[in-house]
């Protein structure tokens, strides 16, 4: 921000500085000009004064023998005859015939300088100013205000950094703020300042700030409470399983008894703990596949219906919590086991590609007839809640990855989960 507002004042400045500075380069340059001729005028009015009088050669060249030595080179008389005295020819021909005929002085640019022809009768007179002299004025005229205009375009620059220092300052507090608002960190506030623009949105800030937390901490509490809730009718659940005979059923019940209290216990956990002190979640996806198929094997076993897995054996790292990916698992098995009939195989697969990898679920029952549809919360067609595959599709894009759904080679659907690894 800094940077640009020292651009905008260096271009406001350049703008400025050549309004004035070329009308002034023009006039110096017309001033340094004539001030250089006008020693030459002054030399060849004195030659001229004497044509006047008298055209006799020998009286001009005594007249020509009196200037200044270091002027004597540049100063010549063109007789009617059109013989030169003094200094060589060094306006064109014409040029003398035009102001012997004018009667008016006359500058010509030449090669290597300038020359002034004043007419006396039929005598011309040149004076010749070379090209060094005229330059060297030019350069002192146009210096000053070229140096002039570069201190004003660094001052310029000094001053509006100087000037945006707290707004940029109060910029930069606000977007470090927001980006750690960003992180988590519900705590962070700012303290207003800068120009009234940004000190106004510094308070905006911190009242969202003041809003965002108090909306956090009121549905973090709800979520523990509700949570808590639940392990009431979950403790019935319990006692009545540890009632039933021992047996396949009653230990499939009192398994899920634990999964679910434990699930409740990590939700707790994390609803109570500042989003700023949880770690990066990660995880062992094939570790999780093979602990969640486990838990599934046995319903399978009660429905008959054949299961194979596949790459459950490498330890294959993600960028997800462990409760989130037997989450999203447990939802698609739980749609395959809901929504095809008793006897239906399955097949999970864990597939590293790369810097990702695929959980794939594979069904060879009747397939989803609108896999879009499928994946929208609350659209459900088949009698639930349309929460399911929302919910593990979040899970996955939580990672930069995503899921799909498409007809798989068993002959059902094929759900894939795409984790970063």
């Amino acid at each position: 921000m800094r940077r640009r507002f020292v651009l905008v004042a260096l271009a406001v400045g350049t703008l400025v500085t050549l309004a004035w500075a070329v009308p002034l380069a023009t006039v110096a340059y017309h001033s340094t000009r004539n001030n250089a001729l006008f020693q030459a005028e002054r030399e060849a009015d004195a030659v001229a004064a004497v044509a006047r009088v008298s055209t006799e050669p020998e009286d001009l060249r005594q007249a020509l023998a009196a200037l200044p030595e270091e002027r004597r080179g540049r100063i010549g008389v063109s007789l009617p005859t059109g013989v030169m005295l003094g200094a060589e020819r060094r306006a064109p021909i014409a040029a003398f015939e035009a102001v012997r005929n004018k009667g008016t002085a006359e500058t010509f640019d030449v090669p290597g300088g300038a020359a002034y022809l004043r007419p006396a009768g039929r005598v011309v007179i040149e004076a010749y100013v070379p090209s060094e002299e005229l330059n060297r004025e030019l350069r002192l005229a146009w210096g000053g205000p070229a140096v002039l205009g570069l201190l004003l375009l660094v001052a310029a620059g000094f001053v509006a950094a100087w000037m945006t220092r707290s707004a940029v300052k109060a910029s930069e507090e606000l977007a470090a703020a927001a980006d750690r608002l960003g992180g988590g960190d519900t705590s962070v506030r700012v303290e207003p300042g800068g120009p009234p623009e940004i000190k106004t949105a510094g308070a905006a800030f911190n009242d969202m700030a003041d809003r965002i937390q108090a909306l956090l901490a009121s549905e973090r509490e709800l979520i523990a409470d509700l949570s808590h809730r639940l392990r009431t009718p979950l403790t019935a659940l319990r006692l009545n399983a540890e009632a039933l005979p021992p047996g396949p059923e009653r230990n499939r019940v009192l398994d899920a008894a634990r999964q679910t209290e434990q699930e409740l216990t990590s939700i707790i956990q994390d609803a109570r703990e500042p989003l700023h002190d949880i770690e990066p979640a990660r995880c062992d996806i094939a570790a999780v596949a093979a602990d969640r198929t486990a838990f599934w094997a046995i319903l399978a076993a009660d429905q008959h219906r054949a299961w194979t897995a596949q790459g459950l054996g490498v330890q294959v790292p993600v960028a997800v919590g462990r409760a989130d990916a037997a989450s999203a698992l447990d939802t698609v098995l739980g749609n395959v086991f809901q929504h095809t009939p008793p006897g239906t195989a399955y097949q999970v697969s864990v597939l590293p590609r790369g810097s990702q990898v695929q959980l794939v679920v594979d069904d060879a029952g009747p397939g989803i007839e609108t896999p879009d549809k499928a994946m929208l919360r609350g659209a459900s067609g088949a009698g639930g809640s349309g929460l399911g595959l929302d919910i593990a599709r979040r899970v996955a894009e939580s990672t930069g990855g995503e899921l799909t759904v498409e007809p798989s080679p068993l002959g059902g659907a094929r759900i894939t989960l795409v984790f970063q690894r």
